[in-house]
């Protein structure tokens, strides 16, 4: 079965807040990738920048899980996906065999916290894991899910014309930036037919291999060139991407609503391109920075902090966005979140809370995995690193390079030297605390698998996560 990762219950109307919320999450977006973040390969972000310059860049910002469904579960509830028992989900690889979704229930999320405070609810997601299927429409009043940014961009642009005297939530999802690509305007043909050629038809019978597997078997090897084209092909996803965002900021401004709107743009994770395995375009299987450290801008409405264009370094999560969120329009939070807000760093009320360990965690394509960044050190533990964990696992093993491993970010931020060897105490210290963490997550976990509620995957579902690479 499949558990349904967000559900709760409905409230009473309360009054609600005086400004809209955008929230764009921009799937398998590297933090690297971006003009305002350093990028200087290609000019991929001209609107997200405009956004970061009114705005705020926290340049230390990292996902809990480098994959899509426990990210998102966690962006939308302040929970790590320990917590909400989706650290690691075996059944998603039965989807195909056995057809059935269970619901389950958690604390209720962000879209029904703000459904009760008054907001219109509105989501244009990418499908997928970001679906219907796993609960993610819970607090929404309209909710689409289509995977390209050209198409849930439209629509979005089309739900803003149905403003009326409620403030809005507006939250944006896409695939555009996941294999397969779909957009090729900045890749080159010379010495890259091979990669061009992979994503000619990207309709692959359920049957058969997806042609572009070989980008992450681990079996290929691929010329300096072939490899530029593949961040070719991904720097025309995220340019797309940034247009579409362009749009309805542009939307927004002739609305009169730019400058009342709180905007958050994110990514769930970032994605490999042969920096630790010889893997491109892949993700779920370590985690390491290429994954974790993803982009995190924020810009908020007109006088509620400083006219933007700041650079914060504390570290922080996606964990964060919820109790943010909610702090901003006063609403109580839960007493056991994972994530603090963010708002007084953002208005300049207060300076960072004191030193903070940032955590992360996968169980997907290969062992079960756990990492904690303190200071300049981050520990990495891999448990039972011969066991793959799943069919994905099987099908393209993960080498671990170490059960365990330990990086110094200030002097390798790559994370290409292993330094566990050399200091023994850190790491017994790091994974103390790591242990302790994690086994406090699983002490209060939120979810309760049942077969009650029942129901038939959807046949769309299926597919765009066998597209997706999720299933065989």
């Amino acid at each position: 079965m499949i558990l349904s990762v967000l559900a709760g219950c409905s409230g009473d109307g309360e009054k609600a807040g005086d400004f809209n919320i955008l929230l764009v999450s921009i799937d398998t977006l590297r933090y690297d990738y971006l003009n305002c973040n350093g990028y200087r390969e290609r000019t991929v972000s001209p609107n997200i920048d405009k956004i970061a310059e009114n705005g705020v860049i926290f340049s230390h910002a990292y996902s809990p899980c480098p994959w899509t469904l426990p990210t998102h579960a966690s962006i939308f509830t302040g929970y790590y996906p320990t917590s909400v028992g989706l650290n690691y989900v075996p059944e998603l690889d039965d989807l195909r065999e056995k057809g059935l979704i269970a619901t389950a229930t958690i604390k209720k999320p962000l879209a029904e916290f703000l459904k009760e405070k008054g907001y219109d609810t509105w989501a244009f997601a990418g499908g997928g894991f970001v679906s219907k299927t796993f609960g993610f429409d819970r607090g929404f009043d309209v909710f689409y899910q289509i995977p390209t940014i050209k198409k849930t961009g439209q629509l979005a642009m089309h739900q803003l014309d149905k403003v009326e005297e409620n403030p809005f939530f507006l939250f944006l999802h896409n695939f555009d930036c996941h294999l397969p690509y779909r957009h090729d305007h900045l890749a080159r043909e010379e010495g890259a037919a091979r990669i061009l050629n992979l994503f000619d038809d990207l309709n692959v019978p359920a049957d058969e291999p997806a042609p572009w597997d070989c980008l992450y078997s681990e079996q290929d090897v691929f010329t300096d060139i072939e490899k530029e084209t593949v961040k070719m092909l991904y720097d025309s996803s995220i340019l797309l991407t940034d247009q579409y965002i362009g749009s309805i900021c542009e939307k927004l401004k002739d609305m009169g609503e730019y400058d009342n709107t709180l905007i958050i743009i994110l990514s769930d994770h970032g994605e490999e391109f042969w920096d630790h395995l010889n893997r491109g375009a892949y993700h779920g299987h370590t985690l390491y920075n290429e994954l974790l450290r993803v982009p995190l801008i924020i810009k908020l409405p007109a006088g509620a902090g400083p006219s933007g264009g700041q650079v914060i370094e504390y570290p922080v999560s996606l964990v964060d966005i919820f109790p943010t969120v909610l702090d901003f329009l006063d609403i109580p939070q839960p007493s056991d979140l994972a994530g603090i807000s963010l708002k007084g760093l953002l208005t300049g009320e207060s300076s960072p809370p004191g030193p903070r360990k940032i955590y992360g965690e996968a169980i997907r394509s290969g062992p079960e995995r756990k990492s904690v960044i303190e200071g300049i050190l981050k520990l990495i533990i891999s448990q039972s690193p011969d066991d793959p964990r799943s069919p994905e696992g099987i099908k393209w093993p993960v080498a671990v390079q170490s059960e365990v491993e330990l990086y110094n970010l200030e002097n390798d931020p790559d994370e290409l030297r292993n330094i566990a060897a050399e200091f023994p105490e850190e790491v017994s210290s790091l994974r103390g605390i790591l242990e302790d963490f994690f086994s406090k997550r699983e002490a209060e976990k939120l979810i309760a698998i049942t077969k009650e509620g029942e129901t038939t995957a959807d046949s769309e579902t299926v597919d765009q996560l066998r597209s997706l690479g999720y299933l065989n």
